[in-house]
């Protein structure tokens, strides 16, 4: 019956509105890591920011959020290359993942660079 149909799906929309509101995850953190370069011109390569998700939650809701990035990555490093990710999970459920880009390129040291340094 339809009128039973939209009821049901009122009585829904009702619960998800009472009980439910978006929120903003921050993953500020992202920007202050940092991820070193081995063989590289530089020994360190930070990280985009990554855009905060907003998510639908209820205050009884538990988030975990996982950072899956490397402790370092050898030279060279491209710009805007993906070198991880953030995974967020409500309630031990696996929801969200998203990537992590590199901020800038570093480049690999060269034979010359390694004489010129010791000189």
């Amino acid at each position: 019956n339809k009128s039973h149909k939209w009821s049901d799906t009122k009585s829904l929309m009702d619960f998800g509105y009472k009980n439910f509101t978006p929120q903003i995850i921050n993953l500020e953190k992202v920007e202050k890591l940092r991820v070193g370069v081995e063989g590289g011109k530089e020994s360190y390569i930070a990280l985009k920011p990554v855009q905060n998700p907003t998510l639908l939650l209820s205050p009884y809701d538990s988030i975990d959020i996982t950072y899956n990035i490397p402790k370092s990555l050898p030279a060279p490093v491209e710009k805007n290359k993906a070198i991880g990710s953030v995974r967020i999970s409500i309630n031990k459920d696996y929801t969200i993942s998203l990537p992590v880009y590199s901020y800038k390129s570093v480049e690999k040291t060269s034979l010359w660079d390694q004489i010129s340094s010791v000189f």
